[in-house]
């Protein structure tokens, strides 16, 4: 009787009265056992929606349970035998209902999961269970729902607190590190067969394919929860699985899909969880990361290519929406990598520029600053990073929402800048040629207009201390000032140049000398900012009719 008013209500919605009826269910002490009578099938066949409705009420009985105390002792604890008990029994559903992906599957292994990191002591012991006699991709949906009811932990505050970080730590420094070495195998498999890349375009392996990159978009986005949760700090965490995963993540991350026909939803999820392990990896992981993510700002260079000659309406006309937000979420990735490395890329720029004065200090308890050993040893493989970025800056295309595509190198390139006008201590005299500088200046005429303002944007040219500033007028290219100074003069005399004033025009930013910055730097800075203003005015030309 209660199964067929269940199936009444649901079939009321969207009504008052019904929704009101179904959380006064869900809230019942006997919710749990109907629901799961449902599940198992012994009401016999029931509806879709009935299932599900009853797979997302175990989930929420599940979370209602109570934490226990401190001090308890869990498996001594009456309440905690009976969550066994419950474990034990949606286990064996999820075996007998693992051959049928969907919506009911996943919210019984959020059940599980809300069930088991409830009960800690016995975690460890169930996810080794389910991991011998579920199917892949059941497992990895259900570590992936352990990674996630975890990070609702993170959110508890009052007097759970305590009780909550205990079973992070239990989930970090007791269970993280089986995770991501049992993941590990299960990638070097994926690589093995995106490697292989064997055409599947057979009816009959339909089927299988669809399986495969279920289980490889649950295996990337699982990486990614894991490494939120800060196993990648803990002290058992196993450097060579967690190798094999970014090798699975990068692989996945290119804008072809590494050659193995990844969709562009896996494709986006692997950047996403690449950003995971960048913001909350250790440093010595992010030295890793270095090589793959130089190559993969490459490859977004080398996608990008087909349009790069291209400018203006023409540009925006041959970019194919999906290349270009595969290209956007390389740009994104590289960049976060590099505000995350940020004082590397100021000392790299300093000691290219041929100065040793700046330094990224910290300041000690007496209060004396105290150069960080960044700074006494600046690495040269940041230059590759910094030349990566420029080349970044360059490209023209725009995503499906409107965004250009190197916005976020932009924004980090401006972040160096000022960055670097922070950590210098004294001005540079004549800076050196350096790799870094002709990188630095490479961008700044990328951004300007690739060398010739074929985009109406203008041109810049530099040459040791002086900086050519070029304003695009009807009749052509005039030059405004031939050394910062006079730059600097002009733009306090609107009138000395005698040129009429234009609608929508960016006036140019004085580039009077700044302390300890490089010329190179100091172009770049300036242009980056007024590039940044000139997309917001083109911006608001664009017909958005």
């Amino acid at each position: 009787m209660i199964i067929e008013n269940l199936h009444q209500l649901l079939l009321s919605l969207p009504n008052r009265e019904a929704e009101q009826g179904l959380v006064a269910f869900r809230a019942s002490a006997e919710a749990w056992d109907v629901c799961l009578s449902i599940i198992s099938g012994s009401h016999g066949p029931v509806p879709d929606c009935l299932e599900i409705f009853a797979s997302q009420t175990l989930h929420s009985c599940a979370r209602r349970v109570t934490l226990p105390e401190d001090g308890e002792t869990q498996m001594a604890n009456a309440s905690a035998l009976a969550q066994i008990s419950r474990q034990q029994a949606l286990l064996a559903i999820l075996v007998q209902l693992s051959g049928h992906p969907g919506q009911k599957i996943k919210s019984l292994c959020a059940a599980l999961a809300a069930l088991s990191i409830r009960n800690s002591s016995t975690l460890c012991d169930l996810l080794a269970a389910a991991l011998q006699q579920l199917p892949q991709w059941v497992a990895i949906q259900l570590l992936l729902a352990v990674a996630e009811e975890g990070e609702a932990f993170q959110a508890r505050a009052g007097s759970e607190v305590s009780r909550c970080a205990a079973i992070l730590h239990c989930l970090r420094e007791e269970v993280g590190h089986h995770v991501l070495t049992w993941l590990a195998g299960v990638a070097a498999v994926q690589c093995h067969r995106q490697a292989a890349n064997q055409p599947q375009l057979q009816p009959q392996l339909q089927p299988q394919l669809q399986l495969q990159r279920m289980l490889l978009s649950l295996l990337v986005r699982c990486v990614g929860a894991w490494s939120r949760l800060g196993c990648l700090y803990s002290v058992c965490c196993p450097p060579g699985p967690v190798r094999e995963l970014l090798a699975l993540l990068v692989h996945c991350a290119q804008p072809g899909g590494g050659g193995g026909g990844v969709p562009d939803a896996i494709r986006h999820e692997a950047c996403e969880a690449l950003g995971d392990v960048i913001e909350h990896g250790p440093d010595a992981l992010l030295g890793e990361l270095h090589g793959p993510l130089v190559q993969l700002a490459t490859a977004a260079v080398a996608a990008a290519a087909p349009v790069a000659a291209a400018s203006g309406a023409e540009a925006i006309a041959q970019a194919h929406p999906r290349r270009t937000d595969a290209v956007y979420d390389i740009v994104q990735l590289v960049s976060s990598y590099a505000a995350a490395r940020l004082d590397d890329l100021v000392q790299a720029v300093y000691a290219a520029s041929g100065s040793s004065s700046c330094s990224v200090a910290v300041v000690a308890p007496g209060g004396v600053p105290v150069p960080s050993a960044a700074a006494l040893h600046a690495p040269l493989d940041s230059l590759a990073l910094l030349e990566a970025l420029c080349q970044l800056v360059g490209l023209v295309e725009w995503t499906e929402g409107g965004y250009p595509v190197n916005w976020p190198a932009m924004q980090v390139l401006t972040d160096l800048a000022l960055r670097s006008i922070a950590a210098s201590e004294q001005p540079l005299s004549k800076p050196r040629a350096s790799a870094a500088a002709s990188a630095v200046t490479a961008a700044a005429e990328l951004v300007e207009g690739r060398g010739g303002g074929s985009d109406g944007v203008g041109g810049m040219c530099t040459a040791g201390d002086e900086v050519m500033m070029m304003t695009q007028q009807e009749g052509g290219y005039i030059a405004e000032a031939g050394t910062p100074a006079e730059a600097a003069a002009d733009m306090s005399d609107p009138g000395a140049s005698g040129a009429p004033e234009q609608e929508h025009c960016v006036p140019d930013i004085a580039l009077w000398p700044r302390p300890g910055l490089p010329s190179p730097l100091l172009a770049l800075y300036d242009t980056v900012l007024r590039a940044v203003l000139s997309c917001c005015v083109a911006w608001s030309l664009i017909d958005t009719e």
